[in-house]
């Protein structure tokens, strides 16, 4: 009995140890898996913050790029931009040179009856008659529904081409003559339209050609004249670059260049909205950002154009 007595106390004393060791034990466990979801949730905590900061970096780094692609984009139209201008440059400093190197053959051998029919040959006498064709204006403009018109130079909103230029020969007799357009689209195929007076003629280099407009043209000898050509067309203007040729006596010249742009956001700005004033070779909508203003005038100054910077911008 006594026995029995001693047995059960170790019993009892055995079970109390083993609750006391669970309860240890469950502790020890909820405090490890406490601490394990703390840090956890710090962990996760920790990720959506780097999360976030990646993406603003990342954010960053997509402008960075956009601009640069802005950028270039807009360099490369201004590089087109001096080109065409240098080209129309250096196309009307040969016809003046052509001009006045045949003038001057003219006025150095003529008698003093009958001058320039006695002297030169009738192909020199043709070709001294024909006209040079300088201060040429392309221009696109929007015609609003109230009536006014816009300068533009985005292609959804161009409805019509304005071309203007001014012609002399100190030569020619006065009387009418005949001057053709041709207006090379961004695919380099002419625009004809044929309800709207486009057709052939012949030229001297390149034989017979298809031209966009003819304008019959009366010339006072001696003097400087005004030209002016509306041209619209049934399509809309295509986003692109449109060259401008015109012929006269079967010669060119004269040449420009106008670039419309598909949106129209940037660019050369005339800073009057009248067709005439500025030259602006197609009213050409070139942004130019962070460019050495010193440069940028000089040119300006070389073509003989208005200009100023506003905000690192380039406006004529």
């Amino acid at each position: 009995m006594t026995e029995d007595v001693h047995l059960q106390e170790k019993l009892d004393l055995l079970i109390k140890k083993n609750s006391w060791h669970n309860r240890l034990l469950f502790g020890a466990t909820f405090i490890c898996f406490s601490v394990g979801i703390y840090f956890l949730i710090s962990r996760q905590k920790e990720l959506l913050v780097n999360k976030v900061i990646l993406e603003n970096k990342y954010a960053l780094l997509q402008k960075d790029r956009d601009n640069m692609f802005a950028s270039y984009e807009r360099a490369r139209d201004s590089m087109v931009f001096l080109a065409a201008r240098l080209q129309e440059e250096s196309n009307i400093a040969k016809l003046e040179k052509t001009t006045l190197s045949v003038e001057k053959n003219v006025f150095n051998d003529r008698p003093e009856t009958n001058p320039i029919a006695k002297v030169l040959p009738s192909k020199n006498i043709d070709i001294a008659s024909s006209f040079n064709a300088s201060n040429i204006m392309v221009t696109p403009v929007n015609e609003r529904a109230s009536g006014k018109e816009k300068i533009t130079a985005s292609a959804k909103t161009a409805d019509k081409m304005v071309i203007a230029f001014d012609i002399e020969n100190h030569i020619m007799q006065s009387g009418i003559t005949e001057i053709y357009v041709c207006i090379s689209g961004p695919d380099g195929r002419i625009v004809t339209v044929k309800a709207f007076g486009s057709g052939v003629f012949t030229t001297r280099e390149r034989g017979e050609r298809q031209y966009t407009a003819k304008i019959p043209v009366e010339y006072e000898a001696g003097k400087k004249k005004q030209v002016q050509l509306t041209w619209k067309q049934s399509a809309s203007f295509a986003h692109g670059a449109y060259k401008i040729e015109i012929y006269q006596n079967g010669s060119k010249i004269g040449e420009a260049t106008c670039l419309i742009k598909k949106g129209g956001l940037f660019g050369f700005v005339p800073k009057n909205s009248s067709l005439r004033g500025h030259i602006t070779s197609g009213s050409v909508h070139v942004y130019i950002a962070r460019v050495n203003a010193i440069l940028f005038t000089e040119c300006a100054r070389k073509l003989s154009v208005n200009s100023r910077f506003i905000g690192g911008n380039l406006f004529f």
